[in-house]
């Protein structure tokens, strides 16, 4: 079975959220998607405020959240500390996956330590980052959450 037609069989079309600062990134993460199968609704942010006044406010939830660390004004860190410290927020249990520029130990260790779901490091050809892509979609589709 092809990559493309697995990927539009198992994921469950909730909303992807992507937050990063960068218009070509957020395009590389679209395209890469596109060309995936996966056709869930694609919502962008390219910094933290944006994103928390709307996750405040959501109600159908979103299948992860795919963010930058280093943006202005609120990091990728800050918005992560920011959802883990408000129950509201941390029991929408939507998976939250930093993508990065850095492997870092002292930023994965900082990571993990606010909860994140994933960390990983940003790709440097589309077909990694493809494979990336994959691999986190197939996931989390698989895995149960509570909400």
């Amino acid at each position: 079975m092809d990559i493309q037609k697995r990927i539009t069989e198992i994921y469950n079309k909730l909303p992807i959220i992507i937050i990063d600062d960068s218009p070509g990134e957020r395009e590389l993460v679209k395209v890469a998607l596109a060309d995936l199968g996966v056709d869930s609704e694609l919502i962008f942010f390219d910094n933290g405020f944006t994103f928390l006044e709307y996750i405040r406010t959501e109600t159908t939830g979103a299948f992860f959240i795919l963010c930058d660390i280093n943006m202005p004004g609120l990091s990728g860190m800050d918005i992560k500390k920011i959802l883990q410290d408000d129950e509201a927020l941390r029991l929408k249990s939507i998976p939250f996956i930093l993508f990065s520029t850095s492997n870092a130990l002292s930023s994965i260790k900082t990571a993990y330590s606010f909860g994140v779901q994933g960390y990983f490091v940003k790709p440097d050809t589309v077909d990694q980052l493809m494979d990336m892509l994959y691999a986190i979609v197939s996931y989390w589709n698989f895995s149960e959450s509570p909400s």
